[in-house]
């Protein structure tokens, strides 16, 4: 009997093609666990209520749905303040900052609210009235 000798093929470029798309989905599904996991202060006496990014960013719409915090930010160009977070008071308060873009051409019509907590920042956009005077 003989022995057939099997030849070694090469990957396709389809094989390669499919084995980096998977690999590329398994890697943004872990990053994604990964930032969504919460984060524990280095000095467990410091801060015993952890502080995690899904956290502050419902706090941050959950605070942005109130007409009034939206008009005090809309009214005033370099709002900054800190309000407590909604119905969780032994957090640390959050820090509210209106940032606004410089543009040239007229008046903007957006402006970038900036909302801290601890080290994490989270960003959401508010419309400006057109009527808004800019001081």
């Amino acid at each position: 009997m003989s022995r057939r000798a099997f030849q070694r093929r090469a990957m396709t470029l389809i094989e390669v093609l499919a084995a980096t798309v998977l690999l590329a989905l398994l890697g943004s599904v872990c990053a994604s666990l990964l930032r969504s996991a919460p984060v524990m202060p280095a000095d467990p006496a410091a801060d015993t209520t952890s502080i995690d990014m899904l956290a502050l960013e419902g706090a941050a719409d959950e605070l942005l749905d109130d007409q009034r915090l939206r008009e005090r930010l809309i009214a005033d160009a370099v709002s900054e303040f800190s309000v407590p977070w909604p119905d969780e008071p032994a957090r640390p308060a959050i820090q509210i900052r209106r940032v606004e873009q410089e543009t040239s051409v007229g008046k903007p019509a957006h402006a970038w609210i900036a909302l801290s907590c601890g080290q994490f920042v989270v960003w959401r956009c508010v419309q400006l009235s057109k009527e808004r005077s800019i001081p």
